[in-house]
C-alpha cells in the first residue's frame, strides 16, 4: 500500500464522475479547491456507435432477477441516457424543510434544457405522437437536455448533454482525474472521513493499491 505519488492532500475527493460527481467536481474546482476525481472506468471519447457503447456497458443487479444498465467510463451513465428530464418535486421537498429551488434555478442556467421543437423530431416520433393522440392519450413533450444550436435540422448525439463535459470543465479548472481507479474503502480517523483507498489498474492485468487523503470525501 502506498500513499499518492505526489503526497498531496486534496481539499476534496470525489468518487465517481457521473452526473452527481461531475457537478460536485466542477463546482468545487471552480472555487479554487484542489479536487481529485476517482473514476472506475476509462476516459472514452464519446460517440454514438455500437462499439463505443459496448466498450463501456455494464450491468448491475437491482434484484435477484432484475438487472439494469450502467456505464463504466468518465462521465458515467449520461453517455447512454435518453436526454429527457422530469422536473424535481420542489414543493414535496420544501414540505420536508429542503428548498431545492435556488439550486435548481442555478443548474437550469448551465444546462441546455428545453422542449424539442417539432422540426427536430424524427418522422418516427411524429408517427408515435399522432397514434397516441388518435388513441386518446394526453401526449406531452418532456424537457430535453439537448443543445439545439448543435442540431443541423435533426437530432445529433453531440448535442446531447453528458456529464463528461462537466468532468472536462473540472479538469480545465485544475481538478485531477484518475481513471481505472476502483475505490475500495473510505479511510476514517476519529469517526471522520480523511481519504480513500483504491486500486488503480495498470496495463491489461496489473494494478496497485493507493491511498489518497483529503479534507472531504
Amino acid at each position: 500500500m502506498t500513499m499518492s505519488a505526489d503526497g498531496e492532500i486534496y481539499d476534496c475527493i470525489v468518487v465517481g464522475s457521473g452526473t452527481a460527481g461531475a457537478v460536485i467536481a466542477r463546482e468545487l474546482s471552480g472555487r479554487g479547491q484542489r479536487v481529485l476525481i476517482l473514476e472506475r472506468g476509462r476516459y472514452i471519447p464519446l460517440k454514438e456507435t455500437v462499439w463505443t457503447l459496448a466498450s463501456m456497458f455494464n450491468e448491475v443487479h437491482v434484484t435477484d432477477k432484475l438487472k439494469d444498465a450502467r456505464v463504466y467510463a468518465a462521465g458515467g451513465s449520461s453517455a447512454m441516457y435518453m436526454a429527457s428530464m422530469d422536473e424535481p418535486p420542489i414543493d414535496a421537498y420544501r414540505a420536508l424543510g429542503i428548498d431545492l429551488q435556488p439550486a435548481y434555478d442555478a443548474i437550469r442556467l448551465q444546462l441546455p434544457l428545453a422542449e424539442m421543437p417539432d422540426a427536430l423530431m424524427s418522422p418516427q416520433t411524429h408517427r408515435v405522437r399522432e397514434a397516441a393522440v388518435a388513441a386518446g392519450y394526453d401526449w406531452k413533450k418532456k424537457l430535453m437536455l439537448i443543445d439545439q444550436s448543435k442540431c443541423s435540422g435533426v437530432y445529433s448525439y453531440d448535442a446531447k448533454w453528458k456529464a463528461l463535459s462537466f468532468v472536462d470543465d473540472a479538469v480545465r479548472q485544475g481538478a485531477v482525474l484518475k481513471c481505472r481507479a476502483l475505490a475500495e474503502r473510505v479511510l476514517t480517523e476519529s469517526g471522520r472521513a480523511v481519504g480513500v483507498e483504491c486500486r488503480i489498474r495498470e496495463g491489461a492485468f496489473g494494478s496497485r493499491a493507493v491511498r489518497f487523503r483529503a479534507e472531504r470525501v
